[in-house]
């Protein structure tokens, strides 16, 4: 079935809200990302990737595998709670 052209326009609004609600505050937190630390505020003048180079410290490689770890477990353990309960799940 080829959509119309009146469905289409109908979805130009809720387009709008979603590019305006979720893409440019994305969009801004990821320029601040890229910017060196000023001494007065959040974002400088100047970009850089040093913030990102930073991930590979192991302060910051232990947040990631902490993250990563508990919905790791929790997956596993409800995958095996749920084959072991439904024969059929399988």
């Amino acid at each position: 079935m080829k959509p119309n052209r009146t469905a289409l326009l109908g979805t130009l609004p809720y387009a709008v809200v979603v590019i305006g609600l979720l893409a440019v505050p994305v969009l801004a937190i990821l320029q601040l990302s890229l910017q060196e630390r000023s001494a007065g505020g959040i974002g400088g003048t100047s970009y850089t990737l040093a913030n990102y180079a930073r991930l590979l410290e192991p302060y910051y490689l232990d947040i990631i595998w902490q993250t990563v770890k508990l919905p790791l477990a929790a997956t596993v353990i409800g995958r095996a709670l749920r084959a072991r309960s439904s024969p059929s799940a399988r």
